[in-house]
C-alpha cells in the first residue's frame, strides 16, 4: 500500500474514531438522564388535593323575607310534625333552660313588634310566652328527621329580633293587621333555614367528592408515570449498552492501530536492515596510480 493510501485510511480511521467518540458522550448523557428521570418518576407520591371546604356558615336573610311580603300576602306554613300549633294539646312546662335565652329575645321582639304596629297587649305575661317559645324552639331545632340544632334556636332569634325592627315590615304588619306577620316570618325562617342548610349540605358532599376525585386522578397519574419510569430505565440500559459496544470497538481498533504500528516498523527494520547488508556486500575498487 502507497503512502498516499495509508494516509488516506488513517484519516478516515480518525476521523470515524471521532464519531463514535461523540455518539458515546450521547449515549452517556441519555444513560444519565434516563436513569434520574426514571428514578424521580418512580419515586414521586401523590400530591394531595386541596382539602375540602365547607359552605360558610350564614343565617337566614330578612330581605328575602321582605321581598315575599312584597310579592304577595304571606300565606301561613303549612303544619307539619314540627310545627303543630302548641295551643293543639296542653304541654307540661319543661324544667330546662334549653333555648331559654334564644325564647326570651323571640318572646320580647314579638311583643315589641305587635306593639309598634299597634296591636293590643297579648293576655299572657312575657314569661309565659318565653316558655311557649321555648318548648317550640326545642320541638323544630331538636326534630329527629331535622336535627337543626343550637345553631337554628340562635340563627332564629337573631332573624325575629330583625324583623321586629325592620320598617318595611312593620308598615307591613300595620296594614294587614289580620295577619300575625311576625309569626309568618318565624315560619318562613323555618323554610328558608332548611334550604339553606341542605344546599350547605350539598356545598359539602361537592367538595368531598371533588377531593376524592382528584386523589383518586392523582394516584393513577402516579401509577402511569411509575410504570413510564420502567421505560426510561429501559432506555438507560439500552444506551449504557451501546456506549459499552463502542468502547469495546474504540479498544479493539486501538490494538488494531498499535500492532498496524508495530507492523510498519518492523517492516521499515527490516528494509533498512537490508539495504545495509546489500552495501557490505559491494565490491571496493581501488584506484591504480
Amino acid at each position: 500500500m502507497d503512502k498516499k493510501s495509508d494516509s488516506l485510511e488513517r484519516f478516515y480511521l480518525r476521523l470515524f474514531k471521532q464519531v463514535v467518540i461523540f455518539i458515546m458522550s450521547l449515549a452517556l448523557i441519555a444513560t444519565l438522564g434516563a436513569l434520574g428521570y426514571a428514578a424521580k418518576l418512580y419515586f414521586q407520591s401523590p400530591k394531595e388535593p386541596e382539602p375540602a371546604k365547607t359552605a360558610p356558615a350564614t343565617g337566614v336573610d330578612v330581605d328575602s323575607f321582605l321581598k315575599t311580603l312584597e310579592e304577595k300576602k304571606p300565606e301561613e306554613a303549612p303544619k307539619t310534625d314540627d310545627q303543630k300549633p302548641e295551643e293543639a294539646k296542653p304541654v307540661e312546662p319543661k324544667k330546662t333552660d334549653k333555648y331559654l335565652t334564644e325564647a326570651r329575645q323571640i318572646a320580647g321582639c314579638w311583643r315589641n313588634f305587635n306593639k309598634a304596629i299597634g296591636k293590643p297587649e297579648p293576655t299572657k305575661t312575657l314569661e309565659e310566652q318565653t316558655t311557649e317559645f321555648r318548648q317550640t324552639l326545642e320541638r323544630i331545632a331538636d326534630a329527629a328527621n331535622k336535627n337543626r340544632g343550637q345553631a337554628y334556636a340562635t340563627d332564629s332569634s337573631k332573624f325575629a329580633c330583625v324583623i321586629s325592627t325592620n320598617e318595611k315590615i312593620k308598615t307591613y304588619g300595620k296594614s294587614n293587621s289580620e295577619k300575625d306577620v311576625f309569626v309568618n316570618g318565624l315560619n318562613f325562617h323555618i323554610r328558608a333555614w332548611d334550604d339553606l342548610k341542605a344546599k350547605e349540605a350539598q356545598f359539602n358532599q361537592q367538595e368531598e367528592k371533588r377531593v376524592a376525585k382528584e386523589r383518586a386522578d392523582e394516584e393513577q397519574r402516579v401509577a402511569i408515570e411509575k410504570a413510564q419510569s420502567m421505560m426510561f430505565l429501559t432506555i438507560a440500559g439500552v444506551a449504557f449498552g451501546l456506549m459499552m459496544v463502542l468502547a469495546l470497538y474504540l479498544i479493539f481498533s486501538a490494538i488494531e492501530s498499535n500492532l498496524r504500528n508495530l507492523s510498519h516498523s518492523l517492516s521499515e527494520i527490516k528494509e533498512r536492515a537490508n539495504r545495509e547488508s546489500f552495501s557490505d556486500l559491494q565490491p571496493t575498487i581501488e584506484p591504480t596510480l
